[in-house]
């Protein structure tokens, strides 16, 4: 059994990998609707808060949320240049919370604002934000849910593309 919790954990985490996304788009995994039902279990299942704790990379849950969501980025994430455009503004935003974060630590306190780059891709696309699922708790908030708004270099790169 923890062993297949941690299988999981993995395979929900490889998703802040936006090449490995690239990749299962352009191999047709996305388009298996058995595959699709899987992903919109492990998001339901690591989402919840007793769970959600063990994710070191939050995005992770952002990603599985628009792939369940949006078929605008289904499609969009076919493409190798959006992959590489949305890894590296989450890289840099991980790099600029970073820079926060150590100024904070030099002041004596933390602060780190975990923004994605691709936080606001459905508010900008008319997706919606809801997962259909027997385990999706409205009321649950995860770091995702928290995250600052993305740069706006990044978001109109993904909207010119």
């Amino acid at each position: 059994m923890l062993t297949s919790l941690l299988t999981e954990e993995w395979f929900v985490q490889s998703f802040s990998n936006l090449n490995y996304l690239n990749y299962l788009a352009q191999n047709q995994y996305l388009e298996d609707e058995r595959f699709m039902s899987y992903l919109r279990y492990l998001y339901n299942y690591w989402s919840q808060p007793e769970n959600v704790r063990y994710i070191i990379w939050p995005n992770c849950l952002h990603v599985l949320k628009l792939l369940l969501n949006s078929s605008t980025f289904k499609y969009e994430i076919l493409k190798r240049e959006v992959a590489d455009i949305i890894m590296n503004g989450m890289i840099e935003n991980w790099h600029k919370s970073k820079s926060v974060e150590m100024v904070g630590k030099t002041k004596g306190a933390s602060n780190s604002n975990g923004s994605t780059s691709i936080e606001n891709y459905t508010e900008n696309n008319n997706e919606t934000e809801t997962v259909n699922g027997p385990a999706t708790n409205p009321n649950t908030t995860t770091d995702i849910d928290m995250a600052s708004k993305e740069d706006s270099a990044s978001q109109s790169a993904i909207n010119n593309s």
